[in-house]
């Protein structure tokens, strides 16, 4: 009979063991699975602060967008008006200046003729 109870004490201290192997390992894993969720958890925190910061730019950058409409149309408003208005004439009267008949073109012409009909001799 001793070792019937031998050989359930061993039994039993193996499952003991196996047991106390079994608990250290899932701690470790637990260990690992929290680590893990911490790093998901701030992977999350972090998308959800990016998406945040998209939105404002989004929001930001649709504002403009319909800044630039408003204007758009605003200057369209502006250029169909001043396309639609009737020309305004401006004007002056402009004094004409009336010709002086001068012989001096004749007297001119006359003179250069009368130069170069002259005859000179060299001495």
């Amino acid at each position: 009979m001793p070792t019937k109870d031998l050989i359930g004490l061993v039994v039993i201290s193996a499952i003991i063991v196996g047991a106390y192997f079994y608990q250290r390992s899932l701690k470790v894993r637990l260990n690992e699975l929290k680590f893990e969720l911490a790093g998901t958890q701030t992977e999350l925190a972090n998308s959800k602060l990016e998406s945040q910061r998209l939105k404002s730019s989004l929001d930001k950058q649709t504002e403009q967008i319909e800044q630039l409409e408003a204007s758009k149309k605003l200057n369209l408003a502006k250029l169909l008006k001043w396309k639609n208005k009737k020309p305004e004439v401006r004007y002056k009267n402009i004094e004409t200046i009336r010709e002086v008949q001068s012989n001096e073109c004749k007297d001119i012409k006359d003179t250069i003729d009368a130069v170069s009909n002259l005859d000179f001799k060299l001495l």
